[in-house]
């Protein structure tokens, strides 16, 4: 099964030698440069078998994801941040998951006491606003490391360009009724997160009980 490994970067000059340097190399690894205005393009492009797709302008996580699938060919995809947070060497764990038939999505699972209590806490009105929308507890359903098997993704239409297209995608493909399992993954925390600050918490929260409460889209 191909694996395409599909890494949102956003001003990440600091960290993405030390994400493209762990992805295991048989995989197809593909960077999407959205709009940096650093030197992550130059410092990606020095590894040759990485495909770089740059947005002229930032368009926002969800849009970079986007692009990432549209130009993917592997039967698999994972997705991890370009920020350094998550150790790229433990890809293989959530590939071996749904290689083996075990699950169609894996979503990584963070040590909570690492991560700043306002993340935790978004974190958990996140899970239980997904809660009162699928039925269904998920400890980190912002996580941005995980694994899908792409026909999944092919039955979903993702809208989101900002943030919010994590807790978008997990719902609806919780709907499709496929197999997801989550697992325990070691974490490089740095609070200078490209794509996601305390106010983007707030928002999400607010997006997500309007959702559950006003159906809106």
């Amino acid at each position: 099964m191909q694996v395409s490994v599909i890494i949102p970067a956003y001003n990440e000059a600091r960290f993405i030698a030390s994400v493209l340097s762990l992805v295991p190399k048989a995989y197809e690894i593909i960077v999407v440069d959205d709009g940096s205005t650093d030197k992550t393009k130059q410092i990606a492009q020095a590894f040759p078998e990485v495909k770089i797709i740059s947005h002229p302008e930032k368009l926002g996580k969800g849009a970079a994801l986007r692009t990432g699938i549209k130009s993917a060919n592997g039967e698999m995809l994972v997705f991890i941040d370009g920020d350094n947070q998550f150790n790229s060497s433990e890809i293989i764990k959530l590939v071996d998951l749904i290689q083996k038939d075990k699950a169609d999505f894996v979503l990584g699972v963070r040590d909570f006491s690492k991560v700043p209590l306002t993340r935790r806490i978004t974190n958990m009105l996140t899970g239980f606003a997904i809660y009162l929308i699928t039925g269904k507890n998920f400890k980190d359903p912002l996580i941005g490391f995980r694994a899908v098997s792409k026909n999944y993704i092919e039955q979903i239409e993702l809208k989101r360009n900002d943030f919010r297209t994590e807790t978008e995608m997990l719902i609806k493909l919780e709907k499709t009724g496929c197999r997801i399992q989550e697992i325990p993954v070691s974490i490089n925390y740095d609070s200078n997160n490209s794509y996601f600050g305390a106010r983007d918490g707030i928002i999400l929260v607010s997006f997500l009980f309007n959702k559950i409460f006003f159906k809106k889209e």
